[in-house]
């Protein structure tokens, strides 16, 4: 790539908070964002998979311990666009993302509660390696980030966009975001953060209207959630089980069944989204679901909208609802501040968050906003869908061959062989 081509996609940040115009003639799928506010005008981008001679951006994914699956799918997401060059780095020495076909080369990162170590290392890479992007992956990693953010790290590559630290907390926290929307006046079910030392406690529980469900504060993948429908064995469980670094919330069990929203945002204004219902729902009770339908609502739009204004919010998340079918109601549930385990879903539908964020970083052009309406299941769920039909069982839906994840195991193998390997193998861990 030449310099002025490197420096012409060097574009500063500022620059396209506000009024992003993306310069290019018709047909070319460019959108313009915000333009409304007289600001300097980026007049050229240059678009780097299409420009001949010009060498792919490289990105670095940071990698969550014990790397799971979101890892790898953000880096088949990112490979799908041809813009990008993947790395990993991550404290695991073998995260599942790591034998991606896509990845050039794997970093390990020093692990232990010494994030200066971590910190120090993560620095040489991207001085050593000039990487253009910085992509963290999970909630601890763009937690690492936003602790550490200075200057000599802002000058050693780019970072997608990230929320504040003030909205980030908010919304990794299960009772900071209920109180938070009960200040803003946005729908959620009525929530109560279990405090033994509170004698008020009983009084409030009582209050919330069963079935009530309980979670631990700060978490996801629908881990540590219990279903509860009399008060006795709730209060029982609540005094048991909540610990004082992650204690549990109830909250009142509202709606038939879940819509997650996935964003893209900037100054709390939605430039991307998805949204998804659940058509099949995985084995374990509140697991993420491995089969999902992608639709449109006027209503669940608006609902989220005045959510991530509220926050002023910048950067992916997901905010997952709950919804009465019979009144339309919708409540919503929380927001995972981080990629989430469906967004090569999203990808398949038009919108690809990765390579979205990515190219929001250095300038590149961006694709048009709007998604399909479509199915998607995941590599596991069409397995075991096809082993019902074999068994003659019926399925509420058959979903075909081309709406599962099984075209990416196809094209790209390893990763899922890894993590088979793991699930079966301690010395794989």
């Amino acid at each position: 790539m030449t310099d002025f081509s490197r420096d012409v996609c060097y574009l500063m940040p500022e620059m396209i908070t506000k009024s992003l115009i993306l310069a290019a003639g018709p047909g070319t799928g460019a959108r313009r964002l915000n333009s409304a506010t007289p600001e300097p005008v980026v007049q050229r981008i240059v678009h780097a998979d299409a420009a001949p001679g010009t060498r792919p951006f490289k990105v670095l994914v940071l990698d969550a311990p014990l790397g799971g699956t979101v890892a790898m799918q953000v880096v088949q997401c990112l490979a799908t666009d041809g813009a990008f060059a993947i790395s990993v780095a991550s404290t695991d020495p073998r995260p599942i993302a790591k034998y991606s076909r896509w990845v050039k080369r794997f970093y390990r990162l020093p692990a232990g509660r010494d994030q200066t170590a971590t910190l120090h290392r993560l620095k040489s890479i991207l001085r050593s390696e000039r990487f253009d992007i910085l992509l963290p992956v999970g909630v601890d990693e763009i937690a690492f980030l936003a602790n550490h953010m200075d200057d000599e790290l802002r000058s050693l590559t780019r970072i997608p966009d990230q929320p504040s630290a003030k909205a980030f907390e908010i919304a990794n926290s299960k009772s900071l975001l209920s109180a938070f929307m009960e200040e803003h006046g946005i729908e959620h079910p009525r929530t109560v953060r279990f405090d033994a030392q509170d004698p008020s406690m009983p009084e409030r529980l009582a209050g919330l209207a069963l079935p009530v469900i309980t979670k631990p504060t700060w978490g996801g993948g629908g881990s540590g959630i219990r279903v509860f429908e009399s008060r006795e064995p709730l209060c029982a469980h609540l005094a048991e089980h909540s610990a004082p670094g992650n204690p549990l919330v109830a909250q009142e069990f509202v709606g038939d069944h879940d819509v997650g929203v996935a964003v893209y945002c900037r100054a709390g204004e939605i430039l991307y989204m998805t949204m998804q219902r659940v058509t099949s729902s995985a084995p374990q009770t509140f697991r993420p679901s491995k089969a999902i339908h992608f639709f449109e609502s006027a209503k669940l739009t608006e609902l989220v909208a005045r959510l991530m204004k509220a926050l002023a919010w910048n950067g992916i998340a997901q905010v997952d609802l709950r919804v009465d079918s019979a009144t339309g109601d919708a409540h919503v549930l929380e927001i995972n501040p981080r990629y989430w385990g469906s967004v090569l879903g999203s990808q398949r539908m038009g919108v690809n968050f990765p390579a979205i964020a990515c190219r929001m970083a250095v300038g590149l052009l961006l694709p048009e906003a709007g998604y399909r309406h479509g199915r998607y299941i995941t590599a596991m769920g069409y397995v075991q869908q096809l082993w019902r039909f074999s068994r003659g069982q019926p399925a509420a839906e058959r979903i075909s061959f081309g709406e599962s994840a099984c075209s990416e195991i196809v094209r790209d193998p390893l990763p899922r062989v890894w993590e088979a390997l793991r699930r079966v193998f301690p010395w794989a861990r």
